[in-house]
């Protein structure tokens, strides 16, 4: 899933049971997303726009990328720029991974972010519905990515709160007859 917030059309699906879905978890999340099909294809997707909009300028721009992430990660950013595990002056943008459910220190990046002028990424793939005082992971920049095939392959190996709050999910979904 990705954030609508700065989408554009051509990629949002068509078919009303999608729709609907999209619409309960845009109830849920409190924000506009859509679906695509993997986390690695919202990825692209974001990187695709924002060499659109001009914060990505060719290949040789630098995303700052975590360390010791799946090959086709990298490659799937590699499309667009060029994915890099070590900060420098060459860094257009940061992908921040929040692994099964733990949020990085969002405060210090987004700080760091908007000094040197970079666009922000958060993975959420494993943190559907995981908070850091009091806000929920993936609405702390434009870009968010969702994935719920990764989600539910890790919600029983998170905490008991993580598994709560889905049940709250499920049965708003279950009410709605998805």
């Amino acid at each position: 899933m990705i954030k609508k917030k700065y989408s554009s059309n051509q990629y949002i699906s068509k078919n009303e049971k999608i729709i609907d879905i999209e619409n309960i978890f845009n109830d849920f999340l409190g924000y506009e997303l859509f679906f695509v099909n993997s986390s690695l294809g919202a990825i692209y997707l974001t990187l695709l726009f924002l060499k659109q909009k001009g914060l990505i300028t060719n290949k040789n721009d630098e995303i700052l990328v975590p360390e010791q992430m799946a090959l086709n990660y990298y490659n799937t950013i590699n499309h667009v720029a060029f994915p890099s595990t070590y900060y420098s002056e060459n860094i257009k943008g940061i992908i921040v991974y929040h692994q099964n459910g733990f949020s990085q220190n969002m405060e210090t990046i987004m700080r760091s972010a908007v000094k040197n002028n970079q666009f922000i990424i958060e993975d959420c793939s494993e943190s559907l519905i995981s908070y850091v005082n009091g806000k929920r992971l993936g609405t702390f920049t434009n870009f968010a990515i969702f994935d719920l095939s990764k989600y539910f392959n890790n919600l029983w190996r998170n905490n008991f709160n993580q598994r709560k709050n889905f049940f709250k999910f499920y049965f708003k979904i279950a009410k709605n007859n998805i």
